[in-house]
């Protein structure tokens, strides 16, 4: 659940003329339509680059104009719409899929 202060941050940021040159994962997942926890999937599938490489623990920032432009394509929309529809269903096959195969591994 987003608190309070985030909430009102969100809605700041809906509003706003301009927006600032680099934006971080929540804010994208905002503007594109998404939950912040899509975005790594987005990013995994291609569809989305972080301005600079590093660790996959750090934090990512993404440049707004490239956003803004992202968030008017149609065709970026439904191919990103596509790409976590795959990432949720393939979490859901691992989640299903693991008791199964723990069973299997135990019987051999």
């Amino acid at each position: 659940m987003i608190g309070e202060v985030a909430k009102f941050k969100y809605s700041e940021l809906l509003s706003v003329r301009r927006l600032p040159g680099r934006l971080l994962a929540e804010e994208v997942a905002v503007l594109l339509g998404f939950k912040p926890h899509d975005i790594p999937v987005l990013v995994k599938a291609g569809l989305l680059k972080p301005l600079a490489s590093g660790p996959t623990n750090c934090v990512k920032y993404f440049f707004a104009e490239e956003i803004e432009g992202q968030m008017r394509n149609r065709l970026f929309i439904e191919k990103a719409t596509r790409a976590v529809m795959r990432g949720r269903n393939t979490a859901t096959a691992k989640k299903v899929l693991a008791p199964s195969d723990t069973l299997t591994a135990n019987a051999a």
